[in-house]
């Protein structure tokens, strides 16, 4: 799967401890140059850009910083410049966004015409479909993302799993 983050996976996948066991499966991952320099390096993550499977592209054509403003301007600039920026790479190079702001990225990527799922989507593939993470893995990443989650909705959301994943693992799953 081709998958973009936006800056805020990058950041809870680090906290939870999974962004390496991410980076290291099948996957392929692409980041603007910009959001590189910018977001992933100043949180401390440049060894993960790094690694193999993550494909930089440049965002200094006059034609792909116009499209991010346009797409930025839809949202009345309530979508991050680096949200739109994977709004339009998602779009232009046929990847599947991840985001941790699902309401308004969910509603943006529906408009231009792109898939867009949420952080606990992907962790969900990374348990149940890929086997790349555990059930006490998970448990322990989400003890961890909470403790930093700015956004309302997906810390409900994440504590309804951790208790989910609780009672499944007692369940023997």
């Amino acid at each position: 799967m081709n998958l973009i983050l936006d800056t805020s996976c990058w950041i809870s996948l680090f906290r939870g401890g999974l962004l390496r066991k991410l980076l290291n499966s099948k996957h392929k991952f692409l980041i603007t140059d910009w959001m590189a320099e910018a977001e992933i390096i100043t949180q401390g993550l440049r060894s993960f850009i790094d690694l193999n499977g993550i494909e930089k592209i440049s965002t200094e054509s006059k034609d792909y910083i116009n499209e991010v403003k346009r797409i930025r301007k839809k949202t009345k600039e309530k979508a991050s410049l680096q949200d739109c920026h994977g709004v339009y790479c998602a779009k232009v190079y046929s990847y599947l966004l991840v985001s941790n702001d699902f309401d308004i990225l969910g509603e943006l990527a529906e408009e231009e015409g792109i898939e867009c799922r949420d952080l606990l989507w992907l962790l969900d593939q990374m348990l149940d479909d890929e086997n790349i993470i555990t059930t006490k893995e998970y448990i322990d990443a989400i003890d961890n993302i909470l403790i930093d989650t700015r956004f309302g909705q997906l810390r409900k959301l994440l504590i309804q799993k951790k208790t989910d994943l609780g009672n499944r693992k007692k369940k023997g799953d």
